[in-house]
């Protein structure tokens, strides 16, 4: 039915948002900006993020009030993080 597809198109789209700002990094004396990108899709979330100094990614999996994520600090150093919201 119309209803149907319209719910599964729906449900098959993703969520795209941008942000920047800036930040005064004190060990380079220095105004830097920083930004990322963020894709999120039903429980599935990367963002691709700016720190002034550094890119950093994560990908992140909800389940239900648990959030999985994995990172990857300075494009290399990896790492996992666990959230619980409420």
């Amino acid at each position: 039915s119309r209803r149907q597809r319209q719910m599964c198109i729906r449900d098959s789209s993703v969520n795209v948002s941008v942000y920047g700002g800036a930040t005064y990094i004190e060990k380079l004396n220095d105004l830097r900006p920083v930004g990322g990108l963020h894709l999120r899709k039903k429980a599935w979330t990367a963002m691709f993020m700016y720190s002034g100094q550094d890119e950093h990614v994560t990908l992140s999996r909800e389940l239900g009030n648990h959030t999985i994520s994995v990172l990857l600090f300075n494009l290399e150093l990896p790492g996992i993080a666990y959230g619980f919201h409420f």
